[in-house]
């Protein structure tokens, strides 16, 4: 994996990044949390990973994570809760993703979608049965590491509401590392 948080990391935030091509044998992601609630995850892209872009075990409730594309991952956001059931779910907040042609958008026993902050609002969910075009964030060059959005992308000004549109971006923030119209996001890691 890339980036996993434990224990004192909770309250981190991961926002304008890209994590792609990971692979290998056993458990891959590109961001693991455990025991490491509060996370903030935002505005990332997640691609052609094997696993989970972002798996999020044990103890890891009151996260937000929102603005992300996950893309021809093995899952896009794997809510898997550990040895105490939900523990991942408690208090999430998941909105305003897109999810494309993953194996599967969300991993999580339907009770503990149950138990997330509220229900699921402004998410794209286009895994390989449920209406994969429509979700297609149309990267330019994804095979070359161009995750810059075609003009056509529903990611444009698509993110929440509540998120800042850089300098030179849309009426609305959009979803992933790239804001169109704006120059190159620093890559944070807080």
């Amino acid at each position: 994996g890339a980036v996993e948080f434990a224990g004192g990391a909770g309250g981190s935030r991961v926002v304008n990044n890209v994590f792609a091509g990971i692979s290998g044998d056993g458990d891959t992601f590109g961001i693991r949390s455990y025991r490491a609630g509060g996370l903030r995850v935002e505005n990332n892209i997640f691609y052609g990973i094997k696993g989970a872009g972002l798996q999020l075990n044990e103890m890891s409730r009151f996260g937000e994570y929102r603005n992300n594309i996950f893309a021809r991952c093995g899952g896009g956001i794997d809510l898997r809760g550990g040895v105490r059931a939900g523990s991942a779910a408690a208090g999430a907040v998941v909105d305003y993703n897109i999810f494309h042609r993953n194996a599967a958008d969300i991993v999580a026993d339907p009770r503990d979608l149950s138990l997330l902050d509220h229900p699921m609002t402004g998410n794209c969910l286009g895994g390989a049965r449920q209406g994969e075009a429509s979700c297609d964030p149309m990267f330019v060059d994804a095979a070359t590491g161009d995750f810059r959005v075609r003009g056509s992308s529903p990611a444009i000004d698509a993110a929440d509401p509540r998120s800042p549109v850089p300098a030179g971006g849309g009426a609305r923030s959009d979803i992933g590392r790239y804001e169109r119209g704006a120059g190159e996001p620093p890559d944070t890691l807080l």
